[in-house]
């Protein structure tokens, strides 16, 4: 459709433009409306929906007339919700709204901020801390406008197109959050994302509530902060969160489970004894560097060979391993800072209450282990496993496969740093593990079992269904007798008969993939499955590949799995 019709002002002209691809549609004239009716309405009696001259009762909307054909074929036929162009206005309207306040907020920075006026004018000179501060949320407003802006010239009436349509809601009924993300494809509207541009706004206290408190609670809490009202903030949170918990949490759990934080623990039992003994200065003292110890051990572990000289290149550093860093990491990486420097470099205190300083990092504290335990790591990821039911999350075969993935990775990252002791440790864990407990749980046997008996019966199942399809052809394909490199020969043929078919079996050949997958695998991770099993598991394998089964799969890999998907 051309697009001067696509964002037509009525919706005649749409359907004008749809009923001359139509073979009824060339004998009429198209600007005669009682022609182009009658026609719409033979179109709509004909596919159901019209009966006895008016729109079925079932697709009546309540408000359009029960005889208006010329609008009932742009609603039913064509399946148009809304003329393009008028999502397209609303769409436009609000994008540039954001986009105005947006610019308003660079203009601040850009009018208000000598930091900001230095870089536009000489380039970057990064200083202070403070400087870094402003020019790091204003590159954030740059780039951010810069998504806008490109949305706006490429692709805001594609969307608005989209949007028009009935059926653009696929598999259902869409959340309002889901519809709202395709039209703002940007950041710039989200909960909470004006923190995340003006860092005057950033927040320097919600990830001190933790999960724990009802969300009904927290918008009382948040409240008592933002007013100033800390002590009865803390207060509030006690009897949810008290201190006591926190540290219970952090020398019963987070040390107990986590390796990379044992050497802490006599620090974290004199922070306790501090804190008991109210002795606010001191905790002070010694928490602010253990919140930057802290964040060197995850670089330490997150990147060996890298070293970070602040804690905010150490917080920055962090931020791709962690999911939610956007919505907390601002606090510690640019107003933590501030106290640190204060503190450590001048010993100003004047004007800090050391209780409340005091609350703040025992809760700062009790986050970023949290933040620890749930970093994107695979040493992080084995060892929380290892703390946990690790049988629960190794039942199929294709749970075995990634779990292979990841131990390759740590394999590989213990023969790159050997003097790593605490990976070390883990993977020793693992290996006692898997001799023990797993060798005796009885998974060992229902894997040999299901391959054993299972494998064969699927490829052929497979193969058969995929060759019954070509059987129309004058050459049909037999996926069993065919030659290797007379099936790459034939597969732009064979893809050109399945087509979508092949969806329907995807989920059958990734489950052959994955075995094959495990069988060449497992012997290097899985050392205590009995010798015998191993030895019929071989001849299965070494019989699969002998048949080029093997190669044969690999080779209708493109049927299955798009390029986007490898």
């Amino acid at each position: 459709m051309p697009n001067e019709l696509k964002f037509a002002d009525d919706y005649v002209a749409i359907v004008r433009f749809s009923i001359k691809q139509l073979d009824i549609g060339q004998a009429i004239n198209m600007f005669d409306i009682i022609a182009l009716e009658n026609c719409c309405q033979q179109v709509l009696s004909k596919l159901g929906f019209y009966h006895d001259g008016k729109i079925i009762e079932q697709l009546w909307d309540g408000h359009s007339a029960w005889y208006n054909p010329v609008f009932h074929y742009f609603r039913h036929i064509l399946g148009f919700n809304d003329l393009p162009k008028n999502n397209l206005n609303k769409l436009d309207q609000m994008v540039r709204e954001d986009l105005r306040y947006l610019l308003t907020l660079i203009q601040r920075y850009e009018t208000n901020e000598s930091a900001i006026k230095t870089y536009l004018n000489e380039g970057t000179k990064r200083g202070e801390h403070e400087d870094k501060i402003r020019l790091d949320f204003y590159a954030r407003c740059i780039k951010e406008r810069d998504i806008i802006v490109k949305y706006l010239t490429f692709n805001i009436e594609k969307r608005a197109f989209e949007k028009s349509i009935n059926d653009h809601e696929l598999g259902g009924v869409q959340t309002q959050w889901i519809i709202e993300l395709q039209d703002r494809p940007y950041r710039w509207w989200h909960p909470f994302a004006n923190p995340y541009f003006d860092y005057k706004l950033i927040n320097t206290y919600r990830h001190r509530l933790g999960n724990n408190v009802l969300l009904i609670n927290r918008q009382e809490l948040e409240d008592l902060y933002v007013n100033g009202e800390v002590n009865q903030f803390y207060s509030k949170l006690a009897e949810t969160k008290s201190p006591e918990h926190v540290f219970h949490g952090i020398l019963s759990y987070y040390v107990a489970v986590n390796n990379l934080l044992r050497d802490r623990k006599p620090i974290f039992e004199e922070l306790k004894r501090l804190f008991e003994n109210e002795l606010w200065y001191g905790f002070t003292a010694l928490a602010l560097p253990q919140v930057e110890g802290i964040f060197s051990d995850m670089t330490a572990l997150l990147k060996p060979d890298k070293k970070f000289n602040s804690l905010p290149n150490k917080v920055s550093a962090v931020r791709p391993f962690y999911d939610y860093h956007e919505s907390t990491f601002d606090y510690f990486e640019y107003i933590l800072p501030r106290l640190r420097n204060r503190f450590l470099h001048t010993g100003n205190s004047v004007g800090n209450d050391f209780k409340i300083l005091a609350l703040d990092l025992l809760y700062d504290l009790d986050y970023i282990l949290d933040v620890f335990n749930s970093l994107k790591d695979e040493q992080i990821t084995l060892n929380n496993l290892l703390n946990s039911n690790i049988e629960l999350y190794l039942i199929s075969i294709e749970d075995f496969n990634s779990f292979f993935k990841l131990l390759d990775k740590l394999r590989q990252r213990a023969k790159e740093y050997p003097e790593n002791s605490k990976l070390a440790e883990v993977l020793g864990r693992w290996d006692d593990f898997e001799n023990g407990h797993l060798a005796e749980s009885g998974i060992y046997d229902m894997i040999w079992s299901r391959i054993k008996f299972e494998l064969y019966e699927k490829t052929v199942d497979l193969f058969n269904t995929l060759s019954n399809l070509t059987s129309d052809l004058p050459n049909p394909i037999s996926l069993f007798a065919i030659k290797v490199s007379e099936l790459r020969s034939r597969f732009d043929e064979l893809k050109s008969i399945i087509g979508s078919d092949a969806s329907f079996y995807k989920k059958q050949y990734e489950e052959i993939m994955a075995t094959y997958n495990w069988l060449n695998e497992y012997r290097k991770h899985l050392v205590s499955i009995k010798p015998e099993y191993i030895k019929e598991l071989s001849d299965i394998y070494k019989e699969e590949k002998e048949r080029d089964r093997v190669k044969k799969m690999d080779i209708l890999k493109p049927l299955f799995i798009t390029d986007q998907e490898i």
